[in-house]
């Protein structure tokens, strides 16, 4: 069994990535805990798939994020008003702005700054 500095985690995280891998399918692949893989996902910058594991548990659906924001964005939408269209807070949007790296935009639609005489 490989230990955490033998493993290429470059590497795996990229082919992880191209397989639409799992952290916990990659943890296990690697026998290594999640929290160790998602080390290394934060030092090498490359994010692996979440799964809401109790999803079926509480009746919640796992969320696309990168679709969801994608198409806030096309439609001009900011944090706000895409948090208030899923009936959730404005801080979960925002997290997962960081966690896609798809960022809105920040200002309100349809405000202009007032300026001053």
């Amino acid at each position: 069994m490989p230990t955490q500095n033998s493993i290429d985690w470059q590497a795996e995280l990229s082919h992880a990535k191209a397989n639409d891998l799992t952290i916990r399918e990659l943890s296990e692949k690697l026998g290594v805990q999640s929290p160790t893989v998602r080390k290394y996902e934060f030092r090498t910058g490359i994010r692996l798939r979440r799964v809401n594991p109790d999803a079926a548990k509480t009746g919640k659906p796992s969320l696309n994020w990168e679709e969801i924001l994608t198409q806030a964005k096309e439609e001009g939408l900011n944090a706000h008003r895409l948090a208030i269209r899923l009936n959730m807070s404005r801080a979960a949007v925002l997290s997962a702005e960081d966690r896609t790296g798809i960022h809105l935009p920040r200002s309100r639609p349809g405000r202009h700054p007032v300026s001053k005489k």
